[in-house]
């Protein structure tokens, strides 16, 4: 009982606090996979660094 009113939510709140983190590093002209900066790379269409693919909207903005 002791585990579920007590270790648990810390252990879900550590988790949440984790993972958010993670989704704000993923922003629009970074990689994905690694974090690199993508913008003004040319025609190229995989990451310098880990070589994962991306892709160029019309705009110009990198999606991964």
């Amino acid at each position: 009982m002791f585990v579920l009113l007590v270790v648990l939510p810390i252990v879900l709140t550590i988790w949440l606090l984790i993972y958010a983190a993670h989704k704000a590093t993923h922003v629009v002209g970074r990689c994905k996979k690694c974090g690199y900066d993508l913008r003004d790379l040319g025609d190229r269409r995989a990451c310098p660094e880990c070589g994962f693919p991306f892709t160029v909207n019309r705009r110009g903005d990198v999606i991964s």
